[in-house]
C-alpha cells in the first residue's frame, strides 16, 4: 500500500503543469461529488486520456491535502478510487482539467475490457486472472449477500497475505491475488472488485489509514479495502482482516457501517462518493451462521457464551448497541467469558463488536451451574449418563464462595453428591471451572422403609471408615424418625450430634 500511495503523491505533487490555451466551452462541475462522478465515467471507458469540467475554485479544493496519512491529496483520493493507478499527467484552465497517460489498477482494467467486450486489450497474465475470477464468480448464487460471501470466503482461503517485497508489482493486483495466490491489501481489494463485478455486485476501492494493530498493515498504517452495496446500501468490506492469521475466516470487518467502523479506520470523507450506511443492518452484514449475540449486560455476556460453548463454535461475535462491556469492565467481561465455557481464545474488537476466534473448550463434557441444587442435579445426570470424567463451570455468583478457604465449600457440596470420592481435580480461577477425572460415583444406595433399616446402613458404612453416611428414604417414610433412629445408633460410636442434607429421597448424614 506504501508504494502505491507514493505514486499517487507523485502524480499529485510533481506532474501538474499548466496550459494557457483558450477555454472551451463547457460547464464548470460545481462540487467534488460531480469531478468524482465524471472521472469514473471516463476510467469505466479506460480512456487514457480525458477531460472533465472544473472551477478554478474546485482545482484548489482538490490540491487541499487528504486527511488520511501519506501526504495525498483530494485528487489523489479520487482518481485512485475511480481506479487510476500510477504516474498520469494532467493540465488545467479555468474551466476544464485535461488527463493524460492514464494508467488502471489491474482488477478495475480487467473487469471494463470484460464488461465492453475488448478482451483482446488484455495481457496474457491478465486473461489467466479473468478466467480465474470468472471460475470464481460462477460458484457464487444466491442473493447479493450470499455472493459475496461466497467470494471473500473463497479469496481468504486462496490468497496469502505477502508481506515481502515484490519487485514485479503483482502483490499489489488482482492478478498476484488469482494467479499467485499472494498479495497485500491492495492485491485483496483489486481482487475483490474485479470478482464481485463479474458476479453481478456494486464495488469499489477505499484506502486509508488502519486503526487495527496488524501485520497485515503497511509501517505508515496505510490500508484499503473495498466498498459493496448490498441490500441498497454501502457497506465496507475488507477481505484482508478477513484472512487474518487465525485458521477460521474472521467476519469481525465483513460489511460494517460508517459508525462502526470508526474504531478501525481512517479514511476521507469528503471524497468517498456514495455515502456509506451508518448502521448495517445484521441481514445484510453477517449470515445467519455468523449472526452476533446482543448483549446489553454481563448475563448477556455470560448466556452468549454459554450457548456458544454448548454448541463448542469456535468463532463468536458480541454485538453491544449501547455500551461496550469489554472497554468499560475489562475484567468483569472477560470473566464472564471464562464462566460461560471459554477456556482460551483469541480476541479483538471493532467498534460495538467483539469477536472471539480459536476458542479452546474442555475436551470432556461440561456443563453450567448457578446454584447448588444445579451442581448436584448436574451430577446426578452424568452418574446416571456413566460419564465419569467431565467438567462444571460455576457461575461468578457462587464460585466465590465455594473456593474460599482451600474449597470448603466446594468440598462441602461434593460430600451431598452422588460423588463416592472426589479424590483430585483440576481447578481454573480464572474461568471458576472444575474438571473432574475418572469420578467413582455410588451407583446404589440402601432404601431404608423403617427406622431400624438406618442401624443396618450406620454399621456398614462405619466399618468402611465413611465420614457421609447415605441412604434413601422409601415414599412416604416420616424423615425425622430415621433421624432419631441415626442419633441412637451413633451414640454408639461416640457421636452426640451431625448434621444432614437431603436430596430428593436421598439422606446425607455428615459425620464429625
Amino acid at each position: 500500500m506504501k508504494a502505491c500511495k507514493s505514486l499517487r503523491i507523485l502524480t499529485a505533487a510533481l506532474l501538474v503543469f499548466f496550459v494557457s490555451v483558450p477555454a472551451q466551452a463547457g460547464k464548470a462541475a460545481p462540487d467534488l461529488r460531480q469531478f468524482a462522478a465524471s472521472v469514473e465515467e471516463h476510467a469505466m471507458r479506460l480512456e487514457d486520456s480525458f477531460t472533465v469540467a472544473i472551477s478554478k475554485a474546485l482545482m484548489e479544493q482538490l490540491q487541499e491535502p487528504s486527511s488520511v496519512g501519506g501526504g495525498n491529496t483530494l485528487l489523489g483520493e479520487i482518481t485512485s478510487q475511480a481506479g487510476i493507478f500510477g504516474a498520469y499527467r494532467y493540465s488545467w484552465n479555468d474551466t476544464e482539467m485535461t488527463f493524460h497517460e492514464v494508467s488502471y489498477r489491474s482488477g478495475w482494467r480487467i473487469l471494463r475490457c470484460q464488461e465492453s467486450g475488448r478482451t483482446d486489450l488484455l495481457s496474457q497474465r491478465e486473461r489467466n486472472t479473468l478466467t480465474e475470477a470468472q471460475y470464481l464468480a460462477a460458484g457464487a448464487t444466491g442473493s447479493d449477500l450470499e455472493k459475496e460471501r461466497y467470494i471473500y470466503d473463497e479469496l481468504c482461503r486462496r490468497i496469502t497475505y505477502e508481506r515481502q517485497n515484490d519487485p514485479s508489482g503483482e502483490k499489489d493486483t488482482a492478478v498476484g491475488g488469482l494467479l499467485n495466490g499472494r498479495a497485500d491489501c491492495d492485491g485483496y481489494s483489486d481482487s475483490m472488485l474485479l470478482c464481485c463485478g463479474l458476479a453481478g455486485i456494486p464495488c469499489k476501492y477505499i484506502e486509508g489509514d488502519s486503526l487495527k494493530p496488524s501485520a497485515l498493515t503497511s509501517a505508515d498504517g496505510g490500508h484499503e479495502w473495498n466498498l459493496v452495496q448490498i441490500a441498497g446500501m454501502w457497506l465496507m468490506c475488507d477481505v484482508t482482516w478477513g484472512d487474518s492469521d487465525d485458521s477460521e475466516i474472521s467476519y469481525l470487518y465483513f460489511n460494517l457501517g460508517r459508525d462502526d467502523a470508526t474504531d478501525s479506520y481512517i479514511w476521507e470523507e469528503r471524497t468517498l462518493f456514495p455515502e456509506i450506511a451508518p448502521i448495517a443492518d445484521f441481514s445484510s452484514q453477517l449470515m445467519p451462521d455468523q449472526q452476533p449475540y446482543t448483549v446489553r449486560s454481563l448475563d448477556d455476556v455470560y448466556t452468549a457464551a454459554c450457548t456458544a460453548a454448548s454448541a463448542r463454535t469456535g468463532r463468536i461475535i458480541l454485538f453491544s448497541p449501547e455500551k461496550p462491556f469489554w472497554k468499560t469492565d475489562s475484567e468483569a467481561f472477560m470473566q464472564m467469558l471464562h464462566a460461560g465455557g471459554v477456556e482460551q481464545c483469541n480476541y479483538h474488537d471493532t467498534g460495538r463488536f467483539f469477536e472471539l476466534s480459536n476458542t479452546v473448550y474442555p475436551e470432556n463434557p461440561f456443563c453450567f451451574c448457578s446454584s447448588n441444587e444445579e451442581t448436584l442435579a448436574a451430577i446426578s445426570d452424568y452418574a446416571d449418563r456413566g460419564i465419569h470424567t467431565f467438567s462444571i463451570f460455576f457461575h461468578p455468583s457462587i464460585a466465590g464462595s465455594l473456593f474460599a478457604n482451600d474449597h470448603s465449600g466446594l468440598s462441602a457440596l461434593l460430600a451431598m453428591s452422588r460423588i463416592e470420592n472426589p479424590g483430585s481435580y483440576r481447578y481454573s480461577a480464572n474461568s471458576g471451572m472444575v474438571s473432574f477425572t475418572d469420578v467413582a460415583f455410588i451407583d446404589s444406595l440402601p432404601v431404608c422403609a423403617i427406622p431400624e433399616d438406618v442401624s443396618a446402613v450406620i454399621q456398614e458404612q462405619m466399618s468402611q471408615s465413611s465420614s457421609v453416611i447415605c441412604f434413601l428414604l422409601a415414599d412416604g417414610a416420616d424423615l425425622s424418625a430415621f433421624l432419631d433412629q441415626a442419633m441412637n445408633e451413633l451414640a454408639g460410636f461416640g457421636i452426640s450430634s451431625i448434621q444432614y442434607s437431603t436430596l430428593g429421597n436421598r439422606v446425607m448424614l455428615f459425620l464429625p
